[in-house]
């Protein structure tokens, strides 16, 4: 196929995507596929594919680099009873605006929404760096959440009208490693800049980078590509049709959709800091969580059956697909292990066996180097074997199950046994499964309308999954570690280690070792939540199971 700079078509009367439509059934002619389509390409393909590649490293490594240096975050700003906010803060926001940002870019053009999400992210991880107390880390947190949720909305997606069919595999492998690279080292970035003495630049440095990078895209991107929907809107009234189309976008879908995660993540977050269950500050919002999850699926019916001139967050079709429901379910579970696995393990190495934050950065590296490198072999595996679905969701799901149940029984003494990377192998291959399978098999299981939403909701409910996670073993496991060291320790000295854990090293070593045994009793409480959580993924696979097995083909 001739590439060339230009994106207009040959001819009047045929657009570009109804020559893709007709590439990918395989029924366009010489002409069609290799004269009449004009594609990006040269040095513009190289900007743009360098750009996105540099958004989607910037914005997953925030959801990670802070694994390593969150002790030396909260023993400077204290709060470390509250840390797991400065993860969820980030991820609810990340994991809960990418649908509704790729429908706005839909309207207003994919460029302009990205180039603002980054924006967006650049001045609030510079506001990150500058916080002063744990709140307000947290609080910018929540905001440079957005920006990332749309950057990797619209870099996901982009490749689809970027580049032609036949290279949409090549180009979405190259993200998703950059991707994968970019969680694998980013605790090793922070725990570099926690050593140096400057945890800020854990947020800082994205504002070099970010800036270049908008430079890049800026001068790289296309006003519009031809395939893009916001380039439909021709004409004298293209205004009024933008505003047209973004009353049209479900906003109420998007706003209770939000509510039910942030309402369950803060109701978790308040019982986890010593309130009980029955206190208002917690049971109100724990009741508060599934009524806004019934208002979402009730209302994305009446959407979705046209009474109301709106587009849905997540169409009825969708959601009755079973399928893909338990494909989302089993990404919301996986998004669990992942990320409590990332957060929890190098904390740790350095509170339990007392190691630096590079050392803890490292010594997770079995678990994050081999979840990378799992989604590149399982794709060449998958694609060449015809290996069911199923059956390989399952074996990874077995995979983590071992792994978690391994790192739950690890010694609560400061030796370190050599099986813990063992079990971080075993955890790191069966999320790195399913990464990469969900993402493969959207294409199977929707609508090709619903692909762009539906791998859109495999991403994000990752991330959402992630956030309630951390949730979820820190409110199981903070009250018994609070009653624990009030064993032996005042309530003073208890409240002091809880929020600033170099605290530990002021007391006499007998109580330093219980402390930190009690510490690495609550990881592997922790841990086996986690096991719970991996046999779920069986369940939820068990759903997806079909008579005529799903394989994945070239």
């Amino acid at each position: 196929m001739a590439l060339s700079d230009e994106t207009a078509p040959a001819t009047p009367e045929r657009d570009n995507e109804e020559i893709v439509m007709e590439i990918e059934k395989g029924t366009a002619s010489v002409s069609a596929s290799e004269e009449t389509v004009k594609w990006i390409s040269g040095w513009r393909l190289i900007a743009i594919a360098t750009g996105q590649a540099l958004s989607l490293f910037m914005v997953q490594a925030e959801s990670s680099v802070t694994s390593t240096a969150i002790t030396a975050i909260t023993d400077s700003l204290g709060g470390f009873e509250k840390s797991p906010w400065v993860f969820t803060a980030y991820l609810l926001t990340y994991g809960a605006f990418p649908i509704l940002l790729a429908k706005v870019s839909d309207v207003l053009g994919r460029k302009q929404v990205l180039l603002g999400c980054l924006i967006l992210f650049v001045i609030f991880s510079g506001a990150c760096g500058a916080a002063q107390t744990l709140i307000q880390l947290i609080m910018f947190r929540w905001i440079q959440g957005i920006g990332s949720g749309g950057i990797v909305a619209i870099c996901i997606g982009y490749g689809f009208e970027l580049r032609p069919p036949e290279k949409w595999p090549s180009y979405s492998a190259f993200l998703t490693l950059t991707a994968a690279i970019s969680v694998a080292i980013s605790p090793l970035i922070g725990s570099a800049f926690t050593q140096a003495g400057a945890w800020r630049w854990c947020f800082l440095m994205n504002v070099p980078i970010g800036v270049t990078t908008i430079a890049l895209l800026y001068f790289a991107m296309p006003d519009k590509l031809r395939l893009e929907p916001a380039a439909r809107l021709t004409g004298a009234g293209v205004h009024l049709q933008r505003i047209s189309r973004l009353r049209r976008l479900d906003f109420p879908g998007a706003f209770m959709l939000v509510g039910a995660s942030a309402l369950l993540t803060t109701a978790l977050q308040q019982a986890s800091s010593g309130n009980s269950f029955d206190s208002p500050k917690v049971l109100v919002l724990l009741i508060l969580a599934p009524l806004f999850l019934a208002g979402f699926l009730v209302w994305q019916w009446h959407v979705s059956t046209g009474k109301w001139n709106l587009e849905p967050v997540f169409s009825w079709g969708l959601i009755t697909n079973r399928v893909f429901m338990a494909a989302v379910g089993n990404a919301w579970l996986s998004g669990m292990v992942m990320t409590s696995t990332i957060v929890q393990i190098p904390q740790r190495f350095m509170l339990v066996n007392s190691l630096s934050a590079i050392d803890g950065g490292v010594r997770l590296l079995p678990f994050t180097a081999i979840m990378t490198s799992t989604a590149v072999v399982v794709t060449v595996i998958m694609t060449k074997t015809g290996v069911s679905v199923a059956y390989s969701l399952i074996f990874g799901a077995l995979l983590q199950i071992a792994g978690v149940a391994g790192l739950s029984q690890a010694s609560t003494q400061a030796g370190i046994e050599a099986s813990q990377y063992g079990f971080q192998i075993l955890a790191g291959a069966g999320v790195g499964i399913f990464n990469i399978i969900l993402l493969l098999l959207t294409p199977h299981v929707v609508a090709k309308h619903d692909l762009a939403v539906g791998n859109g909701a495999i991403n994000q409910f990752r991330i959402l999954g992630g956030s309630h996670g951390l949730a979820i073993v820190t409110c199981a496991t903070s009250s018994a570690l609070r009653s624990h060291l009030l064993e032996f320790l005042s309530p003073e000295q208890t409240k002091l280690i809880l929020d600033r854990t170099d605290q530990i090293s002021t007391l006499p070593p007998e109580a330093q070792a219980l402390v930190r045994q009690k510490l690495g009793s609550m990881y592997n409480t922790q841990m086996a939540i986690l096991i719970g959580i991996a046999a779920a993924q069986v369940f939820a696979t068990i759903l997806q199971w079909r008579r005529k097995p799903i394989i994945l083909k070239k």
